[in-house]
């Protein structure tokens, strides 16, 4: 899988105007002024997300606002087609006069939060996050599990991305390591992932380009998942 370096958030808030206009030009004669307008705006973007993340930290919606804005650009640059599948809502009041849903409640989702295709492989991965050490399995769902199981068995890879918000590190979770998990609390036994068994070498970097640049690792779990015969 390709991979391919990005102007840090650092130097990007160091940019003058005439270094805004040189990256343009530079942009233009390698995109089209058109690609190089909408590789600007997908930076810009990606600062200000940044921006919000280093005042906040990614919690709640922001760490999947990152996955998506990387998505977006992995779209952009023709390395994968991910979609996030929405979660479905059933109304229950109705506003005749606005003509909007006044309320409602979540049905129970079928899926994991994302579903695509890398290069020709198939993925699919739920996100999650927590403040604690380790990632409670109570955040993992049977659907989920079920679904993930299925779709490997049909010859694409599972995982989930997690996010740890008091070190502010991400990882991709293996789906061996998650359903091992899961039998064990299912089994009445421990009832979390400890954050010492993420392996070291599917954590995940950061840069301005790819806000959650999970391609890089998911290079290694496939590799992995040869090795093991999954795939």
């Amino acid at each position: 899988m390709p991979t391919r370096c990005a102007t840090s958030s650092v130097q990007a808030a160091s940019w003058t105007h005439n270094e805004k206009s040189r990256i343009m030009r530079q942009s233009e004669y390698k995109y089209g002024f058109i690609g190089c307008k909408a590789l600007w705006k997908h930076s810009q973007e990606c600062f200000l997300c940044f921006g919000e993340y280093m005042r906040r930290g990614l919690r709640g919606s922001g760490f999947e606002e990152m996955i998506n804005l990387t998505n977006q650009a992995y779209y952009d640059d023709d390395l994968a087609v991910i979609q996030k599948i929405p979660t479905s809502i059933t109304p229950v009041e109705l506003s005749e006069e606005k003509r909007v849903i006044t309320l409602a409640y979540f049905d129970r989702k079928s899926t994991v939060d994302y579903v695509g295709n890398v290069q020709g492989i198939p993925v699919c991965f739920d996100a999650k996050e927590t403040r604690l050490k380790s990632l409670p399995v109570a955040n993992i769902h049977e659907h989920q599990i079920s679904f993930m199981e299925k779709f490997r068995s049909q010859g694409g890879l599972s995982f989930m991305l997690v996010h740890f918000t008091d070190e502010d590190t991400t990882y991709i979770l293996e789906f061996d390591t998650i359903k091992k998990y899961w039998d064990i609390a299912k089994n009445g036994g421990r009832k979390s992932i400890p954050r010492d068994i993420f392996n070291e070498e599917l954590r995940i970097e950061q840069n301005l380009r790819y806000p959650i640049h999970y391609l890089e690792k998911l290079e290694v779990y496939l590799h992995m998942e040869e090795e093991k015969g999954n795939m």
